[in-house]
């Protein structure tokens, strides 16, 4: 356990780096007065959300607290747990906003010096929002296993881990569904709104400050920017979950616990080193070093994973699984940027309908590549960890092969999030009355960088793996060493949870509606009744939509998501009951089989048809530039990237949610 000290210092430097970066952006000049009107009206616009989103995630940290603290069966500790992987993801989410925010105009402003300028305001909020995520999740969860496990004996540690950081997984996650899948939901119906008003309502001034879509970039970037690092935060604390709790069963000692924490210190001190070296590259190539600057990263992960497992002693096995999730993730990576930057055929483009089967076709195309490489990933990791000896220590495997693909994340939702920033640099510019020479010098640099703001296989695969290890780490919980398929709660467990992922993300979608048609009354509401906002000579109440749409987004995603939480515990315990009244004590009751199966269903589900959806990104963020020749184009474009904002990242977190819950719960399951 002493080298969970190292842990927490490199968390804590990690955190204070993120600090330091949001006050370095906090200070920088926001430009001249029309880019310092447009950083208040972003401010404006965004702070409603992020305020009701706070107020309604602590209150369901309180009642966790409560649930956890006081019904029989569970623990104090995993209520703890759980208010603290809240607060942590809070912490994530309002730095990254806060740097976000300003950095948008910032990089605006900085659009009459020059791209390398712009890209580097971009990487430095990105980078404070990436390793305030990954600090703050790594020292809460080294600490709770020095607070919480210290000096407990091998046999007992695996389930003392289990009963403590449970909670801390659910916690971050409701956090992550709330800012990256509400701000999604928000920011789409926003944008349909604004299509709406723009086609109802003819301004009589170029210049017009439409709420809607001042409304649409400050929801976009709470979900690009402060969803994308609770996001993290959730992935990185369930990979490193599960592969703790599996670790001390596969190893036998607490160097199982320690050795998934240094390797995910030694992905955050990578990303550190690759983050340096971007900012110093040369300034004629910051795209360039942008984008080798994840090679870097995983690069120095990998050789300091080496030398961990060879000070370690422990067996080439275990580091081999690491490889190969990183392997798998820069697989998919490469997949990513292609599918990504796919372009829609010309002809393609001026029917929306057709388009849309074009994206769908990409998108099912997207998905082989990743599945395949994430199937053979599971089963290597499995097999050099003596998986097919020992399954115990196969299933180790599995857990560090989802540690290896998250562990030098920080530099990648750095990345993304600055592709964000960039793209909502570029559509501030207009608005804010800048020049077509700078709103020109952003379109190109923004159009160079994959779409940030949607899902992207990557993450789907990361969420993937890190279920897979829940997976696991549940079925020892429950004392199920192996999942039939032939036994029918098994199998039904299947079939349910598949179901409960993908109503859960029609939920979203409905959310959207729902918002999108509040908002765009609200908007035509403001245009009638508001002198002068038409003329382009007042401006629109953007407070007012914000609330709008996050009061739809919120409450449609915790029906889903409670949902969600429920299934796991009530057809658990139902069937645990059956299985007593069937069995009358003769065979094992509990009612884990049906828990386990709808883990892996949701997983499966969640896998094939998340990275469906992330293939729809590039292709519908070109048809959204080019489909203004007619309207079934706008509104198809529209209704993928709905998808693809909205729907995606509830595919994501569903499996993580449930299996979170399970575990939690499981001792009621058995």
């Amino acid at each position: 356990m002493d080298k969970l000290y190292i842990v927490l210092l490199i968390a804590v430097l990690a955190v204070l780096a993120g600090g330091l970066l949001m006050l370095r952006v906090q200070q920088a000049a926001p430009g001249g007065d029309k880019l310092r009107w447009a950083f208040g009206a972003l401010r404006r616009a965004a702070l409603p959300f992020a305020i009701r989103a706070t107020i309604a995630l602590g209150a369901l940290g309180a009642i966790l607290f409560l649930i956890f603290a006081f019904i029989p069966g569970l623990s104090l500790r995993l209520a703890f747990s759980a208010l603290i992987g809240v607060a942590a993801s809070l912490f994530a989410v309002h730095v990254s906003l806060h740097s976000g925010v300003r950095a948008i105009t910032n990089a605006a402003a900085a659009a009459t010096r020059s791209p390398a300028v712009v890209v580097r305001k971009a990487m430095a909020a990105g980078a404070a929002g990436g390793f305030s995520a990954a600090g703050i999740a790594l020292l809460a969860l080294a600490a709770l296993v020095l607070v919480f496990a210290h000096g407990a004996e091998a046999a007992i540690l695996g389930e003392m881990l289990l009963h403590n950081l449970a909670g801390f997984v659910l916690g971050t996650c409701a956090v992550a569904i709330v800012f990256r899948c509400g701000g999604g939901i928000a920011s789409q119906a926003a944008a349909m709104a604004q299509a709406s008003a723009q086609s109802d309502v003819q301004p009589e001034s170029g210049e017009v400050k439409n709420p809607a879509d001042i409304c649409a970039i400050a929801c976009e970037s709470v979900s690009g920017m402060g969803g994308l690092a609770a996001e993290y935060c959730t992935v990185l604390s369930a990979s490193l979950t599960a592969a703790m709790i599996l670790g001390v069963v596969a190893l036998k000692s607490s160097l199982g616990t320690a050795y998934p924490l240094l390797i995910a210190a030694a992905g955050l001190t990578a990303s550190l080193i690759a983050m340096l070296w971007v900012f110093r590259s040369p300034a004629q190539k910051p795209l360039s070093a942008a984008r080798a600057g994840q090679l870097v990263a995983t690069m120095f992960m990998l050789m300091l994973a080496l030398l961990i497992t060879l000070l370690s002693h422990v067996p080439i096995g275990i580091f081999l699984a690491v490889l190969f999730g990183a392997a798998a993730g820069g697989i998919n990576a490469l997949a990513d940027d292609y599918y990504a930057n796919h372009k829609p055929k010309p002809a393609a483009v001026q029917d929306g309908g057709w388009a849309f089967l074009d994206a769908l076709w990409i998108g099912s195309r997207a998905s082989l590549l990743p599945v395949i490489t994430l199937a053979a990933t599971a089963v290597g990791a499995f097999a050099v960890c003596g998986g097919f000896k020992e399954p115990a220590k196969g299933m180790f495997g599995l857990g560090l092969a989802a540690v290896g693909i998250t562990a030098a994340g920080a530099y990648r939702i750095a990345s993304q999030a600055s592709a964000c920033i960039l793209k909502q640099a570029a559509r501030i510019a207009p608005i804010a009355g800048l020049d077509q020479i700078n709103i020109t010098t952003l379109n190109s640099i923004q159009d160079s960088l994959p779409c940030a703001c949607t899902v992207r296989g990557h993450s789907v695969a990361a969420f993937a793996l890190a279920g897979l290890g829940l997976y696991a780490a549940f079925t020892h919980s429950a004392n199920l060493p192996t999942s039939d398929l032939n036994q029918p709660l098994v199998l039904g467990g299947l079939l349910i949870g598949a179901t409960l992922v993908l109503w859960s993300a029609g939920g979203a979608l409905r959310a959207t509606r729902l918002a999108a048609k509040s908002l765009s009354a609200e908007v035509k509401r403001q245009f009638a009744e508001i002198s002068g906002l038409a003329e382009g000579q007042a401006e629109g109440n953007y407070e007012r939509c914000s609330e709008i749409a996050a009061a739809h987004s919120i409450r449609g995603l915790g029906y889903s998501s409670l949902a969600l939480v429920a299934a796991a515990v009530v057809f658990g315990g139902v069937f645990r009951l059956l299985k007593v009244w069937l069995y009358a004590g003769t065979r094992s009751a509990g009612g884990g089989e049906l828990a386990a199966g709808m883990i892996a269903g949701a997983v499966l589900l969640s896998l094939v048809i998340g990275l469906m959806a992330a293939g729809l990104a590039g292709t519908i963020s070109s048809l959204r530039k080019n489909a203004g020749a007619t309207p079934e184009g706008a509104f198809t474009a529209s209704l993928g990237a709905a998808i693809a904002s909205a729907a995606a990242p509830m595919l994501m977190f569903a499996p993580i949610l449930l299996a979170s819950a399970a575990l939690a719960f499981s001792g009621w399951l058995r």
